[in-house]
């Protein structure tokens, strides 16, 4: 787990939240105060996605269409009820919480990408289909190409405007190999 969120960074996003969005069920802003007020139970908790797939998690919902708006998850077993789940989290202070909120174009958001982290039991990677990885992958080579063929334009004025001639013949023969590795990876 990132342990550089604090809990400060924390409170900063559930002020931001519940000013600025309005939960489905009135138990969730309760569940999210208490955690607000309560440092120690802020301090294990872990703003991420895919709840469901945590040991110990809750989902709760800001959008208004006909997903779920509360589900509590605890060892693989789904609760509907809000006071279940907010009593559970009192008793069991101790335990680690994942917490996922989900609210429209939360990925534009700062304050919430301030505190997301990777959820541990679903990770990002681990969901990224493999075709996507490859484009991605040749995409990076295409853009480190690119960047290396600029930087190696000024080295070559450089050796014209200072006359070292062997140098030009060397560094072009480098930019040839460049430009025919950009012909081949053209994304």
């Amino acid at each position: 787990m990132n342990t550089s969120i604090t809990n400060e960074k924390k409170k900063d996003f559930l002020k931001w939240f519940t000013k600025n969005h309005t939960l489905n069920r009135r138990e969730s802003l309760w569940i999210l105060d208490y955690l607000y007020n309560h440092d120690i139970m802020l301090e294990k908790t872990h703003f991420i996605e895919s709840a469901d797939q945590s040991p110990r998690g809750i989902y709760m919902s800001a959008k208004d269409n006909h997903h779920p708006t509360f589900r509590f998850y605890k060892n693989g077993h789904t609760f509907k009820d809000a006071m279940q789940a907010f009593h559970e989290i009192r008793l069991n202070w101790s335990s680690q919480l994942y917490l996922e909120i989900d609210f429209e174009n939360a990925w534009q958001t700062p304050e919430y990408l301030a505190v997301l982290e990777d959820n541990p039991y679903a990770r990002w990677n681990d969901n990224i289909p493999k075709e996507l990885m490859e484009q991605m992958d040749e995409a990076l080579t295409y853009e480190t190409l690119l960047i290396a063929r600029h930087e190696l334009l000024d080295k070559i004025d450089e050796s014209l405007i200072e006359g070292q001639k062997e140098s030009f013949t060397d560094l072009t023969e480098i930019l040839k190999e460049i430009e025919r590795k950009i012909d081949q990876s053209i994304v």
